[in-house]
């Protein structure tokens, strides 16, 4: 599995790109048949490769989201880790934030400033809300110049979609974010990244409070 893994990660194989033939990878490789196949079935599940019926095994897109797909599966078994996925974004977005501040530039104000706006006009739209909400987080992590953290904002983003779900049901909290959204804002158009990351911080701290994230009683509802 990690060969495999190695040839995409140096890139001699691509996102959707078609694996050889199990005869041709399994010489390629040094490795038996038996053992390339239980290879490929771990990748599987992992959503690193996908089988086409009728036309082998690809590379799947390596979206964030994809890879995170059996984290998030594992994260709902057990209440405890999602607690610690809400301490993770606190830690990761506060920093982001911090970044932020110190590198944006006028063309990210100028989308973060968007964004507050429109999430102000679509307070009563609660899908609406959550669309935006996670814009903006993005664009903070944009604007923090850091490549590799957005990549992992991504991630954890798409971890917490259900909380963002339960949380944007409360017109609440849907309000106090609009005003933790605009204290972001002016903390990074200041410059100030100490204020951009405590604004973050509570923020985050705002919004899991009152989500399930805390309630051991709560339910984590999900269509099968």
């Amino acid at each position: 599995m990690s060969t495999i893994k190695g040839m995409i990660v140096d890139g001699r194989l691509q996102p959707h790109q078609r694996l050889p033939s199990e005869k041709d990878l399994a010489a390629a490789l040094g490795v038996s048949r038996p053992t390339l196949r239980e290879a490929v079935r771990g990748l599987m599940a992992l959503r690193i490769v996908e089988a086409k019926h009728g036309d082998g095994t690809y590379v799947t897109s390596l979206e964030p989201e994809l890879l995170a797909e059996p984290i998030d599966f594992l994260l709902r078994l057990d209440k405890e880790n999602m607690a610690l996925l809400g301490e993770t974004r606190e830690v990761l977005e506060s920093n982001i934030a911090q970044l932020a501040a110190l590198r944006a530039n006028s063309d990210d104000v100028s989308a973060l400033q968007a964004s507050v706006a429109q999430y102000a006009e679509s307070i009563d739209n609660m899908d609406k809300c959550i669309e935006i909400d996670q814009r903006f987080h993005a664009q903070v992590a944009r604007a923090a110049k850091s490549p590799i953290l957005a990549s992992l904002l991504s991630t954890v983003s798409m971890l917490a979609r259900k909380s963002r779900q339960t949380t944007a049901r409360s017109a609440d909290i849907r309000r106090q974010s609009d005003v933790d959204h605009r204290q972001i804002l002016e903390a990074i158009q200041a410059g100030n990244g100490d204020l951009a990351a405590k604004a973050m911080r509570q923020h985050i701290h705002n919004v899991l409070a009152d989500s399930s994230y805390h309630d051991p009683g709560a339910t984590h509802e999900q269509p099968v």
